[in-house]
């Protein structure tokens, strides 16, 4: 019999994974996609979207083969991305490369991680960055970088069509412990971002509440710019091809699922005050939501052995990318594939 792995969560984490799986077993495994949320109603289906990771991606637990996992992670990512980009699917799939300014201040001595890698990435003078955002203050940094941009809006609905298409199966359903899986799974791969915490009894995993607004394109601004204040309310616009992004907060510990007013205000504010350009007013606004980031100090990549009625079980976690799954999804899925393949061989299944 072959080997019954089920994938936990259905957002861009345990979709990537899924896929991941499908390229690297094929039809040696049987996979299932478990969740009691898809597509729309997921947290990553309203992320921004921004490929721009300041720094390697922190991770706990590993013990495996790579000594560089946070490095390889984004790297890895950033190349299916490109991958993807460079591929007849790239407009289906909602991925494509846009120009921007990503500014920080205070000043910050240390490049951010993208600088590494990027092809097209300079660090700007403070006259050229008031230049352009002249409502900053003095003592900023930042950089102009070329980047990609993952619209999920798009990318999500392409990414599970891939998966059902490849004889990939989906089931429906609120998982409230691992038990309930065992005795219809051998490996379970968990990708369930927040609801972790309560599934494992892992305490560092805490909500990152965000708010952002789809507004229509009529700016005609085919750029991007984040302000990073090292603030809870971070002001940012990304322009796609079907509406711009606006935002944003990232409230740690907020479980406040309704549209703030407040937050409203203050991110129709911040980007009058920084992006005038865009011309925000309340009749060009599409849609205003709230999710919740799975806030955590590392991500958790590491496999956990159970013995479930004298049989061998196994789960290999994969959860807490706050607010950069995107950024990390292919990685982490590169890594926890390998972890499922290092006990396929133990274990004999």
């Amino acid at each position: 019999m072959s080997p019954r792995v089920c994938v936990l969560g259905a957002g861009i984490i345990g979709l990537s994974c899924a896929v991941r799986l499908q390229e690297v077993l094929g039809h040696r495994c049987l996979i299932t996609v478990v969740a009691d949320k898809f597509g729309k109603e997921t947290t990553s289906a309203i992320a921004a979207g921004c490929f721009r990771p300041q720094d390697a991606a922190p991770v706990s637990g590993y013990t495996g083969r790579r000594s560089a996992v946070g490095k390889d992670i984004v790297l890895l990512s950033y190349n299916q991305y490109t991958s993807i980009l460079h591929s007849e699917e790239a407009e289906e799939a909602g991925v494509h490369k846009l120009t921007g300014y990503h500014i920080r201040y205070p000043l910050v001595g240390k490049e951010p991680f993208y600088a590494t890698f990027l092809e097209k990435c300079r660090k700007l003078s403070e006259s050229e960055i008031l230049s352009v955002f002249p409502s900053l203050p003095h003592g900023c940094s930042g950089h102009l970088l070329t980047t990609l941009v993952v619209s999920p809006n798009k990318y999500m609905p392409w990414l599970a069509k891939r998966f059902i298409s490849n004889c990939g199966k989906s089931i429906k359903r609120r998982v409230e412990s691992f038990c309930e899986m065992w005795d219809e799974y051998d490996i379970i791969v968990n990708c369930t971002g927040l609801s972790a915490g309560q599934l494992t009894g892992d305490p560092s995993i805490v909500p990152s509440r965000g708010q952002v607004m789809r507004v229509d394109n009529s700016s005609g601004k085919h750029t991007f710019a984040y302000i990073d204040n090292g603030t809870e309310r971070m002001p940012y616009y990304i322009w796609t091809p079907d509406y711009t992004v606006i935002g944003g907060t990232k409230l740690i510990g907020c479980t406040d699922s309704q549209v703030s007013q407040n937050d409203h205000d203050l991110i129709i504010e911040n980007c009058s005050k920084y992006f005038p350009w865009l011309n925000v007013v309340e009749d060009r606004i599409r849609e205003e939501v709230v999710g919740f980031r799975p806030s955590r100090p590392a991500i958790r990549l590491e496999e956990e052995h159970i013995c479930y009625k004298g049989a061998n079980k196994w789960i290999v976690h994969n959860y807490g990318h706050c607010a950069h799954g995107i950024a990390y999804s292919w990685g982490s899925a590169h890594v926890a594939v390998e972890l499922v393949i290092d006990i396929l061989q133990r274990s004999k299944l």
